[in-house]
């Protein structure tokens, strides 16, 4: 991470909230979409086909917003949505879903907060067919992650296409091939640059100054957009954590 003014001077370049995870729901690493789902948006659903029923232990932090993104007409719930997940992946080894997490500026307001969240899962819908759950959480002091120790968003995406059906139920498709194996680490800089985009959009209708930049500190630092803080690979951990300490105090 890191935190420093830009070539003008006037803009802080704020990467914290720059980059997020990206992960596979994969049922032969014991995920279930049912499961997941019931922790991001808290809400207790129960498994018809395991039998079990899952809920959001409450120390876990506060749920602010839910909401599902899909194609038109789609009229669903979460336990309808990951239930059919679940069927329509059979395999023992299948990615029933992805999930990501989105640290969120916190000069937005809990509106614009939002806007982002379903502009982002507008963004997954149209470029690859599926469907999104999103939910805005509390900041999680615990969290070993360190997007969720800020105010951020959970984004659980199918892994399958999804139309709607004559009564706005889920209807899965094939797999998103942009999505599969090799595919993801190159989507994921498409994403990270959407999100950049999104989020400075945001900050600057704001009035803030803050701005933040997908690419890595030494992608910048070659480029001329970051001080370069980098004198051998054993020194920069160090020198990140002086300079961001520095900047934090005067920001």
């Amino acid at each position: 991470m890191a935190v420093y003014n830009s070539k003008d001077g006037l803009t802080v370049i704020d990467d914290r909230i720059g980059h997020h995870s990206f992960n596979p729901l994969q049922r032969s690493k014991g995920r279930n979409a049912l499961q997941f789902a019931s922790y991001i948006t808290g809400k207790t659903i129960k498994d018809e086909i395991l039998g079990k029923t899952y809920g959001r232990k409450k120390d876990k932090g506060k749920v602010i917003e839910t909401g599902i993104v899909g194609p038109k007409n789609l009229n669903t719930n979460t336990k309808e949505l990951w239930s059919e997940a679940e069927k329509a992946n059979t395999r023992k080894n299948s990615v029933v879903a992805f999930e990501s997490v989105y640290s969120l500026p916190a000069e937005l307001s809990l509106e614009r907060q939002k806007a982002l969240a379903v502009g982002m899962c507008l963004y997954i819908r149209d470029t690859y067919g599926g469907a999104c759950e999103f939910a805005i959480h509390e900041p999680d002091s615990k969290a070993l992650n360190e997007s969720q120790k800020n105010i951020h968003i959970h984004i659980m995406e199918t892994s399958n296409t999804v139309k709607s059906g004559r009564a706005g139920e889920p209807i899965f498709g094939k797999k998103i091939r942009e999505l599969q194996n090799g595919n993801r680490k190159c989507r994921l800089k498409d994403r990270r640059e959407e999100w950049a985009k999104r989020v400075n959009s945001e900050l600057k209708k704001a009035g803030s100054n803050r701005r933040i930049d997908h690419r890595s500190f030494i992608e910048r630092v070659k480029s001329g957009d970051a001080p370069n803080l980098i004198a051998s690979t054993h020194e920069n951990g160090r020198k990140l954590r002086d300079y961001e300490r520095a900047m934090s105090m005067s920001v």
